[in-house]
């Protein structure tokens, strides 16, 4: 019950499901893990883990190259059912803003975000989509990283007001990427009211006005 809880709150807020524990420590001393091992690693999969963390049987055994491999292909080649467990909590700022992002999952999402509190609302309300998030903190590299649905980064400068123009040069810059998939994409920005902002507000751009 413990660990469904901690499940819950941790998608709820949007954050990485990391599985820490000695979750191949037999395969220190052999090449094959246990069976209650397998069944773990496929239980961590179904419920939404992000990532799965080795320990001890990398840090100290000579197997641990072949450790992080077996693992690899393990995860890459598992047919396995993920849970729904992603169940947002009320947004109590902006929660129209998350509201609409949720329903329009067919169109990719560029979103702006200083902190990395937008990241968790987004992954909270679509956590099986991928974004582009746009920054100046080098943090949220490292953060997105830990997530297993592809987040790409962009570093770019953002003031707390942000006019319609930066975010139109952003997407120009970086077209061919961002209407890869798609001929519109929803530029997302939401923080406090600043006088001038482009803020709190969801920007639609079309594949043929850049492209």
């Amino acid at each position: 019950m413990r660990l469904k809880k901690i499940t819950h709150e941790t998608k709820a807020n949007g954050k990485p499901l990391i599985m820490a524990t000695e979750n191949l420590e037999s395969m220190s001393e052999r090449d094959t893990p246990s069976k209650s091992e397998v069944m773990s690693l496929a239980h961590s999969v179904s419920i939404g883990a992000d990532c799965v963390m080795l320990s001890e049987e990398t840090a100290m055994s000579e197997n641990g190259p072949y450790i992080v491999k077996w693992l690899s292909e393990f995860l890459e080649k598992s047919n396995i059912t993920v849970r729904n467990t992603a169940q947002p909590k009320k947004q109590e700022k902006y929660e129209s803003i998350w509201k609409i992002i949720g329903e329009y999952r067919h169109i990719p999402v560029l979103l702006m975000s200083k902190s990395g509190y937008a990241l968790f609302n987004y992954m909270a309300t679509r956590p099986d989509q991928d974004v582009t998030v746009v920054t100046d903190n080098p943090r949220l590299r490292k953060i997105a990283k830990l997530f297993s649905k592809e987040i790409f980064v962009l570093l770019s400068k953002i003031e707390e007001e942000v006019p319609i123009e930066t975010i139109g040069n952003i997407v120009k810059e970086n077209a061919s990427t961002l209407f890869n998939s798609s001929d519109q994409i929803a530029a997302v920005y939401v923080s406090k009211y600043v006088t001038g902002a482009r803020a709190n507000c969801i920007t639609l751009f079309d594949k043929s006005d850049f492209i």
